[in-house]
Parts: structure tokens; C-alpha cells; sequence
């Protein structure tokens, strides 16, 4: 900083003054900061500084910045002309005003052999030596602020980018999405993207095609593969997004990918929780900063088996919340399938619970025409716009037995405990492992029945074997089902042969719907196939 200081040594009769500086060569008369000056200040020490000048002729005024020798110029107020041009070429140079912190001094000299510096080589000298005096650099970039979070890219096209790899991730069919950076009407400084849509037409005939039946709108879930055909129509940014040109430190600006997982949080992991003894839901929920209800929701089917949860269980206790939000609206085309209707015929000999096809049927199949809306991929509203008919389904004739079912206790025989199945896998060695059960693939809610009566020692959630039940047969047996969607009995309850105990599913370790069926006898396992009746 410029900044007076006298010398009051100086004060001393002309001629000795005189004197001195024609021995030495140079007269420091004054250092001078021009911010610090008041009015009288300036006064009082322009006409000190003016009456030493009367008295000494200066040859020139040399320039230093923290303590280093720039220059020479003609005058003092050429001087600080100078300083002032070669902050305004640096300012220039960098693009924006920095923030200084650096010493000067203008000092007059007596040099009979000065020569003042050449004007641009001493701008170029002195805006060199304020650069250098420089804590921090930045550098042009183009900041894109979501709410309260900002990161900062090279220039305008990687943000476009950016908000394009983004929406990519929601928006997976043949529709052209692009970004554009338009100026705010109500601020000069700020830029808001613009997302343009460039959609496909879908096909006005019918599809005929099945890849996707079986489920039901209200249960779909966020995956394009759901439809058959999608068109997106919309796309629009959930919250306030915009983009300023500014400057930063170099290292703070982001290439592109990393800002594009930066906002959208895409591979970072879902935090779990794994139970220890003493735990229920509403603890769980309490130690990881969430409701019971967001447990719930986070972990489907809790709620239901909150006080089955076995120690060592896995759950989900936060999900990575996005930076940004996209809502999609699209126009989708996708099939459904139109459950048979089936008749009965009661069959006294047969025990309730068992059924027969006398007549098959077979399920129809609509295409259904809808728009959707999604939030980051997840549908939150279904229109549906039309619905064509493209197989008519056929009713099915079944025997259904009426005749009470046998007590409880063991009959000493096993059954299948499934009515229609695919045989998957056999009980044996595989991959160096015992399998110690069968397979019995099947879709997802297929009745899952009692191979034999007995007493449910076992119902919940059983690690590998995800939801299951066990039953103590009373003579040393025991089988055990594994993987079902949903329990019908608990622990201490009598069922009996043939009785309805579960549905199939595809819980814990498992590849798909299935049931893993074992058979036990004083706890080793057995190889169902030599013990079911055929």
C-alpha cells in the first residue's frame, strides 16, 4: 500500500540538503499511499513534499513494489498513473479485480544519468510485479447452482453436458434430449437452461407384444423396461437451477463426469444396518435419524414383519438423495394381462385346499396406452388414454375339495408342497456346497402347502432363506420352506397335511420365485425326492 512517511532528518537548511544529494546521487524525499491519505493530510505533506521539490531538482522517481525496483518515471503523478494503468492491464489479463496485497514506493532520485523506463515496458513490468504479489489466481469457469449446491465446470458447454449425462439417466428411450444456457430476462448475470425435446412418434397399430404381463399399473415400478413403447413429451427441472460465469481456483473446477455423479449421487452406496439383539424398528429408525415410517418405506414388507426381524438382518437406512431432480412426462404403450375367470366344481373325496384343472382356460391380454409422469425415474402418476383388447381370455373349469382336513398330528408320509411347479434343482452337492433341498419354481403367491401335519417352530425371516417356515413333525422330522412372500401361520401353531402355510416369492438368497423345500430327520438333511410320495 502507498503510504506517506517523512523524514523529519530531512528537515535541514536547503544547501545542506543540496549537499548530500550531490554527493550521493539520490534524494529519498517521500513514500507515498495514496489510500491512506485524508484531505488535510494531503494538503499538509503535497506542500511539504512541493517545498523540498522547490529545493531539489529530481531526475526522475523510481517505482518499487514490496521492496523490489520496477522503474523510473518522470513525475510522481506519472508514477501512480502508471501503477494505476498496470492494474487496470491486469485486471484486463485475469478478468476480474483481485484482491491485492502488496508495499509500493515512488521515490524521487538525483541521478544526472537516469533515464526514465520506456511507458510500456514499464506497465508490463509493474503489472508483472503485482501478479506476482498475488496470494490466489483464479481462473474463468461457469458455475452451475442447484438450490444450495454449486460446483463449478470449464465453461458453458460442459454444463450443458452435464445437465444432458444427468437427464440421460431418466430418460433411456430414442427421444433427442438437449440443453440450452439461455439469459435471464431479470438478471444480466445469470443463466437458466433451457431442456428441448425432440420426440419420437409412437406406432398407431397394435403391438402385439407380451414381454410385459402380469402387473398391475398401480404396482409398477420405475424402469422403462415396463413398456413396449415410450415417447418422452416433457422434461422438466424440479428445482431452482442456474449458471453464473465466474471465477474460481483452478482445482475447484469439476471435469464432467464427476459432476454429473456429484449431482446425482449415482454410485454412491445405500447405507445399511445390520440387527443386533434388542432391536425394533422404532430404535433402528431413532439411532439412524429417520422415522419408523421412512424404515418402513425403505424396506419393504418390515412393516409387516417388524417382530420377525432376526439379528444379523440387513436394512436400509438411507437412500443418496440427488442433487437434482428431472420430472419426465411421457406417452407409453405396454400390455396387461386380463386374469381368467374360473368356475368350480366341489369334489367331496378331495381335502379343502386341494384343486384340479377340469377345463383349462387361459388369460387374456390388453394393450394398454398411457401417460406417465416420473421423478427421477420413479412414476409418480399413471393416465391411462386407451386400452385395446388383443386376446380374450378363456374360462377355467377346477375341482375344488371340501372334505375336512385330517388332524393335525404327523401321518408319517410327505406330500409335494406345491400344486404346480418347475422342477429347478436337486438336493446334492454343488460348487463345493450341500444343497440340502429342492426347487420348486413357481410365479410369486403360489400357494405353498404342509408337506405333513405337525407344529410351526419356525416363522420369519431366516437370513439365506429369506421369509420361510419350518414344522416339527413330532417323529424326528422336520421340513423346512424357504423364500415365500408372505406367512400364513406362526410359531406354535397345529397345521395339518395339505393346509395352506405360505406363498412363493423370491426372498433372501435367491435367483427368482421359487420354493426351497427341505426335509430333516434329527436335523440332517435329506434328499426330499426319496421321501416325497410320487
Amino acid at each position: 500500500m502507498f503510504r506517506i512517511q517523512w523524514d523529519k532528518k530531512k528537515k535541514i537548511i536547503a544547501s545542506t540538503a543540496l549537499s548530500v544529494a550531490l554527493i550521493s546521487g539520490v534524494a529519498f524525499v517521500s513514500q507515498v499511499d495514496f489510500g491512506t491519505l485524508t484531505n488535510s493530510d494531503n494538503q499538509s505533506q503535497s506542500a511539504q513534499v512541493q517545498a523540498e521539490e522547490a529545493i531539489l531538482e529530481y531526475t526522475g522517481y523510481e517505482v518499487q513494489i514490496d521492496g523490489q525496483l520496477v522503474g523510473y518515471a518522470t513525475s510522481r503523478p506519472e508514477a501512480f498513473r502508471l501503477i494505476a494503468e498496470a492494474k487496470t492491464k491486469l485486471v484486463a489479463d485475469l478478468g476480474y479485480e483481485p484482491e491485492y496485497d502488496y508495499s509500493s514506493e515512488v521515490n524521487g532520485v538525483t541521478d544526472v544519468d537516469l533515464e526514465p523506463t520506456d511507458t510500456d515496458v514499464f506497465v508490463e513490468d509493474l503489472a508483472s510485479a503485482l501478479y506476482d504479489s498475488l496470494d490466489e489466481i483464479l481462473v474463468a469457469a461457469c458455475v452451475l447452482k442447484i438450490d444450495d449446491f454449486v460446483v463449478a465446470l470449464e465453461d458453458e458447454a460442459s454444463v450443458e453436458e452435464v445437465l444432458e449425462k444427468a437427464q440421460s439417466l431418466y430418460v433411456q428411450d430414442d427421444s433427442a434430449i438437449t440443453v440450452e444456457l439461455a439469459q435471464d430476462e431479470h438478471n444480466p448475470l445469470v443463466m437458466k437452461p433451457e431442456v428441448n425435446v425432440l420426440s419420437k412418434e409412437l406406432p398407431d397399430e397394435r403391438t402385439f407384444m407380451t414381454s410385459i404381463s402380469g402387473v398391475p399399473m398401480e404396482d409398477l415400478e420405475a424402469s422403462d423396461d415396463e413398456f413396449l413403447e415410450a415417447s418422452v413429451k416433457e422434461v422438466v427441472l424440479g428445482q431452482d437451477v442456474l449458471v453464473v460465469n465466474s471465477y474460481v481456483l483452478e482445482e475447484e473446477i469439476q471435469d464432467v463426469d464427476t459432476a454429473v455423479e456429484m449431482i446425482t449421487k449415482e454410485h454412491e452406496e445405500i447405507k445399511t444396518y445390520v440387527v443386533v439383539s434388542g432391536d425394533v424398528p422404532s430404535t433402528i429408525a431413532e439411532t439412524n435419524g429417520m422415522t419408523t415410517q421412512q424404515l418402513y418405506e425403505l424396506n419393504p414388507g418390515l412393516k409387516e414383519n417388524a417382530t420377525r426381524i432376526q439379528i444379523g438382518d440387513e436394512l436400509t437406512v438411507m437412500v443418496p438423495e440427488p442433487e437434482l431432480y428431472v420430472t419426465t412426462i411421457e406417452d407409453v404403450i405396454y400390455t396387461e394381462i386380463v386374469n381368467r375367470d374360473v368356475v368350480y366344481v366341489n369334489d367331496s373325496d378331495a381335502f379343502i385346499g386341494s384343486y384340479e384343472v377340469l377345463e383349462a382356460g387361459s388369460d387374456g391380454l390388453i394393450e394398454v396406452r398411457a401417460t406417465v409422469t416420473k421423478v427421477n425415474g420413479t412414476i409418480t402418476e399413471l393416465e391411462i388414454t386407451g386400452e385395446t383388447q388383443i386376446i380374450d381370455p378363456v374360462t377355467e373349469k377346477q375341482s375344488r375339495g371340501v372334505k375336512a382336513l385330517p388332524v393335525t398330528t404327523a401321518t408319517g408320509t410327505f406330500e409335494v408342497p406345491i400344486l404346480s411347479y418347475t422342477f429347478t434343482s436337486h438336493y446334492g452337492y454343488r460348487w463345493g456346497r450341500l444343497h440340502a433341498g429342492d426347487d420348486f419354481a413357481a410365479p410369486v403367491g403360489t400357494a405353498i402347502k404342509a408337506s405333513d401335519g405337525g407344529r410351526v417352530i419356525q416363522a420369519g425371516w431366516d437370513g439365506g432363506y429369506g421369509y420361510s417356515i419350518e414344522i416339527d413333525h413330532g417323529n424326528g422330522y422336520t421340513t423346512k420352506y424357504g423364500h415365500c412372500s408372505a406367512l400364513y401361520v406362526s410359531v406354535g401353531d397345529e397345521v395339518s397335511q395339505y393346509e395352506t402355510i405360505a406363498a412363493v416369492g423370491s426372498t433372501g438368497n435367491s435367483t427368482g420365485p421359487h420354493l426351497h423345500f427341505e426335509i430333516r430327520k434329527n436335523g440332517k438333511a435329506l434328499d426330499p425326492e426319496l421321501y416325497i410320495n410320487p
